[in-house]
C-alpha cells in the first residue's frame, strides 16, 4: 500500500471515530434530559368537544319528553339552543341558560378544526387499513391507559365507508364522572387525534 493511501485511510478512520464520539456525546446530553411534553392547553380540541357538550347535558337534567337542540361554538365558547320541545318558554330559557353556564367553564377550539383532526378525507381502503393498524397498535392502548374506555371498534368498522371509528376513540362510558373532561383532555393531548397520520 502506498503512503498516500495509508494517510487517506487513517484520516478517514479518524473522521469516523470523531463523528461517532460527537454522536455519542450528543445522545448522552440529550438522553440525560427528561422528555419535554407539550404544555397542557386549556382549549378543548375540536374533535373532543362533543365530550364537553355531553357532560353538560348530563349535568343539566330536563323534564322534556323529547327535545331537539342545536349547538355552536363562538369565540371558543359553546352554546345550545332548544329548537323543539314540549317545555314552556320559561323552562326552555332556564334549560339553555343552565347548559350555557356549564359550557362557559371550558374554552373550545374552532369546530372547523375537527374536519382535519377527524380525517374526513380518508376514503380509500388502504388509508382505512392504515388507520386500523394505528388504532389497534397505538390509539386504543393509549386511550385505555388514560382511563378512556367507552368504545372499542370491530375490525370490520374500519372497512365500512359509512363509519369512522377513529372519531370515537375518546368516547367515555360514564359521563357522570367528575373528572371526565380532564381525563379525556389528558388522553387527547398525549395520544393525539384519532385520524393520525391523516389528521391535519
Amino acid at each position: 500500500m502506498r503512503r498516500a493511501e495509508r494517510i487517506t485511510m487513517w484520516t478517514g478512520a479518524v473522521l469516523v471515530a470523531a463523528t461517532a464520539i460527537v454522536a455519542i456525546a450528543v445522545l448522552a446530553v440529550q438522553g440525560s434530559r427528561p422528555i419535554v411534553r407539550p404544555e397542557r392547553s386549556e382549549v378543548i380540541p375540536a374533535d373532543i368537544a362533543w365530550t364537553v357538550f355531553s357532560v353538560c347535558w348530563t349535568e343539566t337534567p330536563s323534564t322534556a319528553g323529547s327535545m331537539a337542540v342545536s349547538t355552536e361554538v363562538v369565540d371558543e365558547r359553546g352554546r345550545v339552543e332548544v329548537i323543539e320541545s314540549d317545555l314552556t318558554e320559561e323552562e326552555t330559557h332556564a334549560y339553555e341558560s343552565a347548559i350555557d353556564d356549564c359550557l362557559a367553564r371550558y374554552r373550545i377550539e374552532d369546530p372547523n378544526a375537527a374536519v382535519f383532526a377527524g380525517g374526513e378525507y380518508v376514503d380509500t381502503p388502504a388509508e382505512r387499513m392504515l388507520l386500523a393498524d394505528i388504532g389497534w397498535r397505538w390509539m386504543l392502548p393509549c386511550v385505555a391507559e388514560h382511563g378512556v374506555d367507552g368504545y372499542v371498534p370491530k375490525p370490520s368498522d374500519y372497512l365500512s365507508e359509512s363509519q369512522a371509528p377513529w372519531m370515537n376513540y375518546y368516547a367515555v362510558a360514564d359521563l357522570g364522572r367528575p373528572d371526565v373532561v380532564d381525563t379525556v383532555l389528558a388522553a387527547r393531548l398525549d395520544c393525539g387525534p384519532g385520524a393520525q397520520p391523516y389528521a391535519g
